[in-house]
C-alpha cells in the first residue's frame, strides 16, 4: 500500500506543476490528431515563450546598458523554439 501511496502522490504533484501523464489510450494516435488536441495547451506554451524571450532579451539589454553605457538593439536577437512538435520524423 505504501507504493501505491507515493504512487499517487506524485501523480498529483504532476499533475501540480502541469505535466501531462501518459495514460494507456484506447488506440494509436496520429500526429496530427495528438497536434490539434494539445493545440490549446501549445498556444498558452507559446505565449509564456514569447513573454520569457522577451523578458531575457530586456535583461540582456540591461546587462549591455550596464557594461557599454549603450545597448546595441536592433543587433540583440534572442529568442526561445517554439516549435513544440518536429515537423518531419525519419
Amino acid at each position: 500500500q505504501l507504493s501505491r501511496t507515493l504512487m499517487k502522490d506524485k501523480e498529483e504533484q504532476m499533475l501540480m506543476i502541469g505535466a501531462r501523464i501518459v495514460q494507456k489510450a484506447g488506440g494509436a494516435e496520429t500526429a496530427e490528431a495528438v497536434r490539434i488536441r494539445y493545440s490549446s495547451d501549445n498556444s498558452v506554451l507559446g505565449t509564456i515563450a514569447g513573454n520569457v524571450s522577451e523578458a531575457l532579451k530586456r535583461a540582456i539589454l540591461d546587462a549591455e546598458r550596464f557594461m557599454m553605457g549603450e545597448p546595441d538593439e536592433e543587433g540583440t536577437v534572442f529568442w526561445l523554439n517554439q516549435s513544440f512538435f518536429d515537423e518531419t520524423m525519419t
